[in-house]
């Protein structure tokens, strides 16, 4: 199988630059520890549709469909990072842990997330934000012996938070990732309908942040 690793991807570096570049020096920010948990999440991807094909239990010379993953995925996770407080924007970095979950493949995943947030109203903060996600290979959990590559994506979009030292914080964003390879263990009784999984589509998340 195919491992893919973190490249270098330019363009969503250069927009969170920019946006990062609209809040100006921060001569006089203050300094938050930020606790993120955002068990709310819903990614919607068209091509991560996968049959497998496998005998029938009743009729060994007949293949049946048997397992077929669903286009809906979460990717609950926690967030650990730095925020810094200025007088008109809020900006914060954090790494993240959580895990994909689809009906048929689940597993872990990282990454680091960074936003720039405008101070709208006084508990109400807004503005573009940017994550990277790494999928090391999820597993099968049907009987169909499926095997797969690792993944990456880019999440880019916009996020809300609502609140003073706890606040409620809601994403929106599309998300651009590397499709799964994936294959058979044994291609004579198992079969696949297709030969990659893609988790692109658009990512919900919703959830829950202390400032301290």
């Amino acid at each position: 199988m195919k491992t893919r690793f973190p490249g270098v991807h330019v363009l969503p570096l250069c927009i969170l630059a920019l946006a990062l570049s609209w809040a100006g020096p921060a001569p006089a920010a203050d300094f938050d520890l930020i606790l993120d948990a955002r068990p709310g999440t819903l990614l919607i991807s068209q091509g991560a549709d996968l049959r497998v094909l496998g005998p029938d239990q009743f009729n060994p010379t007949r293949v049946t469909i048997i397992e077929e993953a669903g286009t809906l995925n979460t990717i609950p996770n926690l967030r650990l990072g730095a925020g810094f407080d200025t007088k008109n924007w809020y900006l914060d970095a954090s790494g993240l842990l959580g895990v994909l979950v689809n009906s048929r493949y689940n597993g872990v995943l990282y990454g680091a997330d960074a936003a720039a947030q405008y101070k709208y109203r006084k508990n109400v903060n807004i503005g573009p934000h940017a994550s990277f996600m790494l999928f090391p290979a999820p597993d099968w959990s049907g009987d169909g012996e499926v095997e797969f590559s690792d993944s990456t994506a880019w999440l880019l979009g916009g996020q809300c938070s609502i609140g003073y030292d706890v606040l409620f914080v809601f994403t929106i964003d599309y998300m651009f990732a590397d499709p799964f390879d994936v294959e058979s263990k044994n291609p004579a009784v198992w079969q696949l309908d297709e030969d990659e999984v893609d988790i692109s589509g658009l990512c919900v998340q919703f959830g829950v942040r202390g400032r301290f």
